[in-house]
C-alpha cells in the first residue's frame, strides 16, 4: 500500500513540474484518452493482488514464493515451446537452482525450539 501511494506522489509531482504535462491536463482533462478497455489490465492487475495476499495469508510467504519460482519456470517453459526457442542457459540454471531449494526445504523442514 506504502509502495503505491508513493508512486501516485511522485507521478503527480512529475506531471505538475511538467508544463506541457500541466497544459494537457488543463485542455483535455485527466481521463482524456480512458475506453472500457482500460479497465481490462487495471481489474487483472487488482485480482492478482488479491490471490497473492490471499495465498501469503493461507498458505505462508515461503509456500507463496515456491509458487512464484514454479510459474516462473512455467512460463519460461511454454514460452520456449510456443516460440520455439530452446531455454536460455540462464533459466536453466535458475530452474536447478530453485528445484533444488525446493528439495532442501522439503527434506529438512525447519524445527522450533
Amino acid at each position: 500500500m506504502e509502495l503505491s501511494f508513493f508512486s501516485a506522489m511522485v507521478l503527480a509531482a512529475s506531471t505538475v513540474r511538467s508544463e506541457a504535462d500541466r497544459k494537457e491536463l488543463r485542455e483535455r482533462g485527466p481521463f482524456h484518452d480512458w475506453n472500457p478497455m482500460v479497465f481490462i489490465p487495471i481489474t487483472v492487475n487488482a485480482a492478482g493482488g488479491v490471490l497473492v495476499g490471499l495465498v501469503t495469508k493461507y498458505a505462508g510467504s515461503v509456500r507463496k514464493g515456491f509458487s512464484l519460482i514454479a510459474g516462473l519456470f512455467l512460463t519460461g517453459v511454454i514460452q520456449a515451446i510456443l516460440e520455439r526457442k530452446n531455454l536460455t542457459k540462464e533459466q536453466y540454471v535458475g530452474s536447478i537452482m530453485a528445484m533444488l531449494s525446493m528439495y532442501l526445504h522439503i527434506t529438512h523442514p525447519y524445527i522450533g525450539s
